[in-house]
Order: C-alpha cells, then structure tokens, then sequence
C-alpha cells in the first residue's frame, strides 16, 4: 500500500482518481473478498484528501457492488462476479469472448420519437427535439443476460435508422460519425422488471435485477447517449469506467503529492460553469482539489432569472449531497460577455433574455456570501493558469476553438481587462475582409473562418461541390456532414479531408500568430471542440510560427492543448472567487 498517489495536476476529480486505486487493490487481491477496506481516517491520512473525497470514492463503488459498508464496523469488499467494463458496448462484446463466451443481440424496438420532458433533461435538448429510442436483448452463449434501452438525439446520427444494430455497435457507429466517448456519470441499482420484461430474460418478476443507467458525453461534455440496462444479477457483477484508458492516461506515471492539499479546516469553494443552455457546478478546495461535479440542462424557457434560478438549484444539490460544508462563496464563468465588476450578465447573442441580469446580486443574496462572475474564457484561461496546462505562467494566452472562438489573457496571475472592464472579443478581428459575413457585422473575421461551425459549413459546401468527399466520409449527403466527421477521416488519412483540415490550420494558425505578434505571452493554450483534432493541425500551426517570427519570436511561444476541458469552467469560477477574496483581505490589511 501507498505506492499510489492521487494526482494534484490532474483534471480528473480526486475522488474518481482514489475510486479507480480503491479498485485496483480489489481486482489485484490487495483488498480481499469478505475484509472491510482501511477507514476514511485512514484514507484521508494515506492520500491527503478531504475526507468528502474518499466518502464519495466509496459511494461509488457501493453502488457498483463492490463495496458493501455494515453499520458500525466498516466497508467491506463484495464477492467476486464476472466482470464486464461497459465503457462501450464493443468493450462489453470483447470482453466476453476473452472469457470463452459468444455473444448475440435481438433486436426489439428501434422508432424515432419526440424528446419529451424527462428524456430532453437527461440528453439536454428541447422537449420537441427528436431521439432515437433503441431497446436490444443480449445473450451469452445462447442465455438471456439483458436488455438495454438507449435513447440518442437523432441530430447526432440521423443515418441511425438505416444502420443494422445487430451487426454494428453503437460505439462503432458514434466514433465513425466523429461523436468519441470521452467520460460520463453512473448508478447502478436493484431493480424489478414487469412480467413481460422478466420473460425476456427467464427469470421470475420478483427476482431483482441490476439497473445500470449512465448518461454519457463526448470530450467537449456534450452528452450523447443516454443508456439504461437491466441485467441478470447472477450472471454478472459491473466494473465502469468512462476513459478507454483511465488507469494508463490519469494514474500512471512520475506523480507526486500536489502542494497545498486541503487541510480539512479551510471552507471550500464552490466554481460554476453557466453556459447557454447547460450549467455545471463544482466544489473546490482552496488548494485546487476538484472533490464533486454536478451538471444539468436549462430548461426552455428563458426568463431573466433563469441562469441564476437555475445556478442556486444545482448548488443547492451539490451542498446537500455533501454534506452540507462550510463554503466561502461561489465562483462563476458565464456566457458573455458580462460586467465583471457589477456583477451583471449582458447577453445580446446567446441569451438575449438574459441582457443586463444582476446574476450576483440574485445568487449572493440567496445563499448570503459572495460570489463572483467572470467571462466563461477568462475562467477557463484561469482555470489552466492555477491548476492546468499553464500553471503560473506569467503571460498566457488561452484560446478556445468551439462553437465560436473566444480569448483571453492572464497577466502574472489576473486577468487582463479592457477600458471599463470589457472583455477582449479576439475572436472578431478580421483575417480576410473579402471572407464570409459573421453575426458581428464584419466579413472574414478570425471565427467567421476557424471556428467549428466554419469548418462544418466549409466542410458541408465542399461536399455539395465535390461527391467523392461524401464518398471519402461514408455518408450520405452534405447536410450531415460535420466537423468532427472530416477530422475523423482525415485522421484516417482521406486525401479531401486532409485538404479542409489543412485549410482549417492555415486559418487558425494565420489567427494565433496575429495575437502572438501583439501579446507575445510565453505560452499559448488551446481548447474547444476543433483542437481534439489537434495532432492534424499541429504541423501547419508551428510551420506558421516559423516562418513569421521576424520581429517578435514566435517560434519560442509554447503552444499547447488545454488540460482540463470539461472541468475549466468549475475550477476556474472557483478561482476567480478566491483571487476576488484575497484580493479583498489584502485592501483590508492596508
């Protein structure tokens, strides 16, 4: 014991990083069949975390069923079942012929339907929005072992209909289409099925089953399927993981313990993430340490107080399903722009609902403590400055290359602001003038060229021109054509593919080197949808810096992917509070 450590550098929440040990030393025969494993006092010694953090490890595998905890003695490791990692329903299919067995599917329903209440909260689109509903029988060497209900949003794959899903899995089929699954939340539990349910699987409607539910998102944290199963409990036992390489990518390698580890007496914080139509909320130590997320989508309607009515519930939860701790406020990242220092969210593109809402003022006087907003960018350039790919960087440029491309600049440590606090729009400086008309009002501004709607549209025009694209993709016609789709195939070497991507690069790159030559920081981090493609354009982005250093030297900015993706948000709110806070106890030393 004691050989690993819990990574303080890593994006992943600790508590996810000591549950994936906590399962390791289970599998390996460390912890066996029928002890109690060390004590959270011992736990929190051993690794230095707060002791939320190791509750929730252990909830999480108690709901996996391989911890049982036993009123007044302890928390015990569960008997060894079959395992099966459900990561992706390929991986389940493997595994299973590993271990000598052969699998088949019977398929039992496959309809497009409307969303609907429960369904759209859950995929996080609109009610009226349309899914794929899927339901599938799967056996093992001939005996039924589950049924699997999924349910899609059909704009994700609207060729699904014509595909066989007995001869394809799902995670074939999303990874061609470009939609890769990245990470996800999960319970597992008991579960009775009706009559008609249990004769499928040839049990009785008393025996219970287990119920495993999981809503699962894509690198960019765009949820992608929802998938519920019930299966036999006597013939397997679950083990979930949500990275295809979680032990080898977060808990492997030179790790040693991170500095300023919560000491168990400091209040937390807590950082939010309010996007335009999901919001995601965090709680922090004042070290960094992520101990617990919660997301969930906005509802449809769009009042002024809905980001903050919105914001206020999900804190609420996050608080309540921990405990209830001590915080010193809440931190926030908000879709822009905003007034900083009036707290005020002023929104005329993405929620103009939303224009001049004193979001602080509503949350602040709901929970009485403080909180603190800031342009979704800056939180997320803070966020890679305290705890991500540019950690104490003293000049740092974040770029994020999504649905539109936002910028932001931090200066030893704080956020560089323009006259009366507005936010930099980088994004909008014009690389062409005779390009393509943006929202903005300009032609052939940076995002109307780069960002990755402009590449979906680029991409879509191409295939309208040129069939043999279509024919390189694999699909059907121009209008399902994507982004994600032509990277994917360029990543698998299409000649036309190749040729957008290289197109993409140039624009982007041709950006980059703009703010390069005006900022010169030591080190620019990129982020976004666009930039998991980044290995593709990568060679034309440092070609650029090469050959246009002459008079600031560009070839020496460190350029770099972002590290902390889906979690920037949270930990950089969270930030922005604490740096908010320190800066007001050093005014009142003075």
């Amino acid at each position: 014991m004691g050989d690993e450590l819990i990574d303080g550098n890593n994006p992943v929440p600790k508590y996810i990083q000591l549950r994936e040990i906590l399962r390791a030393r289970i599998e390996e025969g460390e912890y066996l069949p029928g002890a109690a494993i060390p004590s959270e006092s011992e736990l929190v010694e051993e690794f230095g975390i707060h002791r939320l953090t190791v509750r929730n490890a252990i909830n999480s595998l108690t709901l996996e069923g391989q911890l049982k905890p036993v009123q007044g003695k302890g928390v015990f490791v569960v008997g060894k079942k079959i395992r099966h990692e459900l990561d992706s329903m390929s991986g389940f299919r493997q595994k299973i012929r590993e271990q000598g067995g052969e699998t088949s599917v019977k398929m039992l329903t496959k309809i497009v339907r409307p969303a609907g209440a429960k369904f759209a909260k859950l995929l996080e689109i609109e009610p009226e929005d349309e899914l794929f509903y899927i339901r599938r029988l799967y056996y093992i060497n001939g005996e039924p072992y589950s049924i699997e209900d999924v349910y899609i949003p059909r704009a994700l794959l609207p060729d699904l209909e014509f595909m066989d899903l007995e001869v394809f899995s799902l995670f074939e089929i999303m990874e061609f289409h470009g939609h890769s699954y990245d990470h996800g939340w999960q319970t597992l539990s008991a579960y009775w099925l009706d009559a008609k349910d249990a004769r499928w699987l040839k049990i009785e409607p008393s025996t219970p089953v287990l119920m495993f539910e999981c809503v699962t998102r894509n690198k960019a944290g765009k949820v992608i399927e929802f998938n519920q199963s019930f299966t036999r409990n006597d013939k397997a036992a679950f083990s979930v993981k949500f990275s295809t390489s979680f032990r080898n990518k977060y808990l492997t390698g030179d790790q040693k313990p991170a500095a300023g580890r919560y000491s168990g007496k400091e209040p937390l914080l807590v950082g939010v993430d309010l996007g335009a139509t999901n919001i995601r909320a965090g709680l922090v130590t004042q070290g960094g340490e992520m101990i617990d997320v919660r997301s969930s989508k906005l509802g449809a309607e769009r009042r002024e107080d809905t980001g903050a009515r919105a914001t206020i519930k999900l804190v609420e939860t996050l608080l309540k399903e921990n405990g209830s701790p001590e915080i010193l406020g809440i931190g926030v990242g908000a879709t822009g722009p905003v007034d900083p220092f009036k707290g005020t969210i002023l929104s005329p593109y993405t929620t103009p609902a939303w224009q001049y809402v004193p979001y602080t003022e509503l949350v602040s006087g709901h929970f009485n403590l403080p909180c603190v907003l800031e342009n979704d960018a800056d939180a997320a350039a803070l966020a890679e400055y305290w705890q991500g790919a540019g950690k104490e960087t003293k000049r740092l440029l974040a770029v994020t290359v999504g649905t539109g491309i936002g910028t932001a600049l931090i200066v030893h440590g704080q956020i560089y602001r323009g006259m009366d606090g507005a936010h930099p729009e980088a994004g909008h400086h014009i690389i062409d003038p005779s390009g393509p008309l943006c929202y903005c009002g300009a032609r052939g501004c940076w995002e109307s060229l780069a960002c990755g709607e402009a590449l979906t549209e680029y991409s879509r025009q191409m295939a309208r021109e040129d069939p043999e694209l279509l024919r390189e993709l694999k699909l059907s016609a121009p209008d399902v054509v994507t982004g994600a789709a032509v990277a994917k195939a360029a990543g698998k070497g299409s000649p036309k593919a190749l040729e957008i991507m290289r197109r993409e690069a140039r624009y982007l790159a041709m950006g980059l080197l703009n703010l390069i030559t005006v900022y010169v920081p030591e080190m620019v981090v990129l982020s976004g949808g666009v930039i998991d493609a980044y290995d593709l354009l990568k060679p034309e982005i440092e070609e650029t810096m090469r050959k246009n250093n002459l008079m600031v030297p560009a070839d020496k900015v460190t350029i770099l992917p972002a590290k902390l993706g889906y979690f920037s948000g949270v930990i950089g709110g969270a930030y922005a509070l604490l740096l908010r806070q320190r800066s007001l106890a050093e005014t009142t030393k003075r």
